[in-house]
């Protein structure tokens, strides 16, 4: 999705709150996209990976940990938990589903 390279993008120039913004746009896509078709692993690894960038955004503008961040991370993580039991996960997934169980672990 785009909207996730913009922010991206923008997360690499400091524009953490723009970034914020962006993931948060993404995940919003995504929630629709996968909503409409739940069976598109693609839609549904794209939303788990907006979930964990809006997540570790968000804690990295919030001094302590945070109900939504936590929310985001437990939702990406569930859409790539399922992802693995329907055999669908490739090893990028994999990868982002690591990084987000260390997450939550961190909160």
């Amino acid at each position: 999705m785009t909207c996730q390279k913009v922010g991206d993008v923008l997360r690499l120039q400091g524009h953490i709150p723009e970034a914020l913004n962006s993931y948060r746009e993404c995940v919003g896509l995504g929630e629709n996209l996968v909503g409409k078709d739940p069976t598109n692993g693609e839609w549904a690894s794209g939303l788990a990976l907006a979930c964990y960038s809006a997540a570790t955004t968000l804690s990295q503008i919030a001094q302590e940990p945070n109900a939504e961040a936590r929310t985001l991370l437990e939702r990406g993580r569930d859409i790539l938990v399922k992802l693995q039991t329907q055999s669908s996960l490739s090893p990028v997934d994999g990868h982002h589903l690591q990084e987000i169980q260390a997450a939550l672990g961190g909160l």
